[in-house]
């Protein structure tokens, strides 16, 4: 039993190494995070850790979460919503949801939305979803699930969405995509119509943006593809792509964010 832990840390040990060398040499001129190399070292040798959670997760909660989750909320009250990206789950998004619980703001979502289809079908499936809620909606949405609530928040009536967060989400994609299989993840290869298209959604609406983002991200690739013009954009030192799942720092600055929202959710 011990041989296959020691294993299948050292595959994931490998694919950390692995994406960061990539995410590296494919963007050789870009501007490279600050830090010392004893700095740079702890920052990835967290992503594992993290990396290392994000599996365990997916093998051993998961399937619990899928039966067990129920999703129900206050449709008078402010409501959280976290949108989960590619190859993630709700489940992933329980300790953030915690933490959020932890200081009061209990009106909170993880909704499962991917299915048949693309961003479209996606994003319309998760509008119609929280058609007729009443009192404000705040997306919280990572990587692709910050575009996902964009396009989401576009569909629903003027005023519904009070604010949208993002956390390492590609609005100008990422040069990873040109590994990519799926082909959700192939459609954010930089320059393509679909994201031509977020960016047409996003410009358009009024709801304001909180754009979480870092130079160390190994799958938003630049770093800075994750900020908007229009948005109030947040650098994230050191922070991973799976980093902004499970980081205390990080949900300690969206709780801020949140907090400081007129009629905040509690």
């Amino acid at each position: 039993m011990l041989l296959w832990v020691e294993a299948a840390l050292g595959v994931i040990l490998a694919e950390t190494l692995v994406t960061y060398a990539v995410a590296a040499a494919m963007t050789r001129d870009a501007q490279r995070p600050k830090g010392a190399a004893g700095r740079r070292l702890f920052w990835l040798l967290r992503e594992w850790m993290w990396e290392t959670l994000f599996v365990a997760i997916a093998v051993f909660v998961w399937p619990f979460d899928t039966l067990l989750r129920k999703n129900r909320h206050d449709a008078e009250r402010p409501l959280i919503v976290i949108v989960h990206g590619l190859f993630c789950s709700p489940a992933h998004w329980l300790l953030f949801a915690r933490r959020l619980r932890g200081v009061g703001i209990t009106n909170v979502i993880r909704p499962k939305y991917m299915g048949a289809g693309g961003l479209e079908e996606w994003s319309a499936a998760l509008a119609d979803g929280l058609r007729g809620h009443r009192g404000g909606i705040i997306f919280i949405g990572h990587s692709f699930g910050g575009l996902a609530a964009a396009h989401a928040a576009a569909q629903l009536p003027r005023g519904a969405v009070k604010k949208i967060i993002t956390l390492g989400a590609p609005f100008d994609g990422t040069v990873m995509s040109y590994f990519g299989i799926a082909p959700a993840g192939r459609r954010l290869i930089p320059g393509t119509d679909y994201l031509r298209l977020t960016r047409e959604v996003v410009a358009a609406l009024e709801t304001p943006f909180t754009c979480f983002w870092s130079r160390f991200d190994q799958l938003v690739v630049p770093g800075e593809s994750a900020r908007l013009e229009k948005a109030e954009n947040i650098e994230m030192e050191g922070m991973g792509h799976t980093g902004y799942l499970f980081s205390r720092e990080l949900a300690d600055r969206v709780i801020a964010v949140v907090a400081n929202i007129a009629d905040g959710p509690r």
